[in-house]
Order: structure tokens, then sequence, then C-alpha cells
């Protein structure tokens, strides 16, 4: 059933066999493609105030800057609700915002978290809706 001779089993790799490399598209246009290829993302007005009200006078433009390359995973332009997302949990430092930047491009659903969600009486409690701009700045 199992034999040797049997048909159906495949022969592992190996081990030194080159395997091949795939990487997110983003990645690729920034290791192949010219500068004039990377979109830009645009950043909401509301957010750009937000921005202005919570980082330090010094961080502000390394923060919209870090927000205007946001990308996902499949290298596609952050959108508006994921960069709100990832200033909000940022609490206006800029490394944070950069890890909540490079978290989008591996899963941004933890961004998704850290910007809407709360904890309370220890259950998981939507405290905002980042798909609509920001009221307060």
């Amino acid at each position: 059933m199992f034999g040797k001779n049997d048909s159906s089993c495949k022969a592992a790799p190996a081990a030194d066999a080159p395997r091949p490399m795939i990487r997110p598209r983003h990645l690729v246009r920034r290791i192949f493609g010219a500068a004039e290829d990377l979109v830009e993302t645009p950043v909401p007005e509301d957010l750009v105030r937000w921005v202005s009200a919570h980082f330090a006078a010094a961080d502000r433009e390394a923060a919209l800057a870090c927000l205007k390359q946001a990308v996902t995973l499949s290298g596609e332009p952050a959108s508006p609700r994921f960069l709100r997302c990832a200033a909000l949990s940022s609490g206006g430092e800029l490394p944070r915002l950069r890890q909540q930047i490079a978290q989008l491009r591996i899963d941004w659903r933890n961004v998704i978290m850290a910007g809407e969600y709360s904890v309370k009486n220890n259950r998981v409690c939507r405290a905002r809706d980042l798909g609509k701009p920001i009221a307060e700045a």
C-alpha cells in the first residue's frame, strides 16, 4: 500500500535546492522600480490636522511622510481608515507610528484593533469608527 514503488508518493525536494523567493509588490517596486513608480498615499485633511495637534513640532513632517508611504501587504496604498488607526494608536509618538505603519505591511487587522478598539470589563469593545473623519483635532 505505501511501498517504495507507490507512484502517489513524491520525493521530498533536496535540502540545498533553490527555492523561489516571493516578495510583496511594494518591496519589488522599492527594489526594482524607479522612484516615480512609488505611489504616495493621500493623507486625509482631518488626519493632517490631528497630526499637527498631537505630534511634536519636530516630528510632524516625518509623521506625515510615514503616512504618505504607508502600504498594505499587497502593495496597495493604505486606506484612510488604516492611516487614522495607525496615527491614533501611536499616541503622537513617531517611533510607535513607524511600528504601526510597518504592521500594516504584515497584518492590517492588528492596526485596526489598536486604533478602534479598547478593553472594558475584560471584553473588547469598539471605541470609535475611524472609517469616518476624526471629529476633534
